[in-house]
């Protein structure tokens, strides 16, 4: 987000001139990470909530106030699959500007004229850089699928011939939204691995986020298994799934100091979130001290 920021801080007096692609290019990136990062959030509520047990609906710890928000967001300043549709078009609309000619979106420097031949994987699982290949395979992969359902369907004639609109809804749920999740998948990859390049805290700390890093983008590969399935052999999946276990034991340990770099205060984390580190006995001090708490009924 951090680099969304600085990119339009550097181009935000170019958003007005017709000529310049800033406009679409934070239209195209703010619509996707809004979209995706808000289903995120709420999914993220959602097992941290379940992960804490009885302590997870008590009012101390602000899980239902964070749910509330967590909930809204998905719909308030843009609903999101309002915004994951015009993300969809701009990179429809920018493959069909490469083919006609024109010059791409530099997000987009992914895409290639002609459809991407096979791939198979050989580099490390654990290693962004190769991942960072695989996601940039694919997401080109999955743009020249879009654009080939398309075709395949307007060219349908009789009774199976379908309008603009129904071809739109027919591929919107399986392949357009997907094939946006994948290339904001690579958008975020890249921008945290320039990240990491900058990084200057201890060596310590850059493994730890590398490794938090590589875990998230091997979950969306299970997640999205059926895209990757072309590169990927069930040995390489198998593989991944084992990578992920290992990856969560190492970063166990790290969990609560990774939490408290988030810049929230002790209200918004709850009592189990506290930057004391003492979630049982902050919690027990906020039972004591709610009014009415060892009141009879």
């Amino acid at each position: 987000m951090q680099g969304v920021w600085d990119e339009y801080s550097l181009m935000s007096h170019q958003l007005l001139d017709p000529a310049n692609k800033a406009g679409e290019y934070f239209h195209l990136v703010s619509s996707a990470l809004k979209a995706v990062v808000t289903w995120n959030c709420y999914e993220t509520w959602k097992e941290s909530r379940l992960a804490c047990g009885g302590f997870g609906y008590s009012h101390l710890n602000n899980f239902g106030e964070l749910g509330n928000t967590s909930d809204v967001n998905q719909t308030w300043e843009g609903e999101n699959f309002v915004l994951i549709q015009q993300a969809c078009k701009i990179l429809l609309k920018n493959f069909a500007n490469m083919i006609r000619g024109k010059k791409a979106m530099k997000t987009c420097d992914f895409l290639t004229p002609d459809a991407p031949d096979d791939y198979k994987f050989e580099g490390s699982l654990l290693d962004l850089k190769d991942l960072f290949k695989l996601y940039s395979h694919h997401a080109n992969k999955c743009v020249h699928e879009s654009i080939a359902k398309i075709q395949i369907d307007s060219m349908k004639e009789g009774d199976a011939k379908l309008s603009r609109k129904e071809i739109w809804e027919k591929h919107l749920f399986y392949t357009f939204i997907p094939m946006v999740k994948i290339y904001l998948s690579r958008y975020t990859m890249e921008a945290y691995l320039n990240f990491l390049k900058k990084f200057k805290d201890s060596p310590e700390s850059k493994e730890v986020l590398t490794k938090l890093a590589v875990l998230n983008y091997l979950n969306e590969i299970i997640k999205f298994e059926g895209i990757f399935r072309e590169s990927l052999s069930k040995e390489n999946i198998d593989e991944i799934k084992e990578h992920c276990i290992a990856l969560c034991k190492e970063l166990r340990p790290e969990m609560i100091a990774l939490t408290l770099t988030i810049p929230f205060g002790d209200k918004t984390f709850g009592a189990i979130g506290k930057s004391s580190m003492e979630p049982y006995s902050e919690f027990m001090k906020g039972v004591v001290n709610t009014p009415g708490c060892f009141d009879k009924p």
